[in-house]
């Protein structure tokens, strides 16, 4: 499943130029601003309930928290 994923976040990421490692170097800091995240997932409630619904273990990777790929 974990590569699933993988190949279609990295087609998503690929239309703004970006890798899923630079996506993952660069997701901490855009999540670190967690009132712009819960004000752009409350305007967008199909997101949120997506959001909301992901593991909070990043897929059984270690050493972080937070929701996320």
């Amino acid at each position: 499943m974990g590569a699933d994923i993988h190949a279609k976040l990295g087609k998503l990421l690929a239309k703004y130029d970006l890798t899923v490692e630079e996506y993952r170097k660069r997701s901490p800091e855009v999540f670190a601003d967690e009132a712009a995240v819960k004000g752009y997932l409350n305007e967008h409630q199909d997101l949120k309930a997506r959001y909301e619904a992901l593991p909070l273990d990043r897929m059984g990777r270690g050493g972080s928290t937070g929701r996320g790929y």
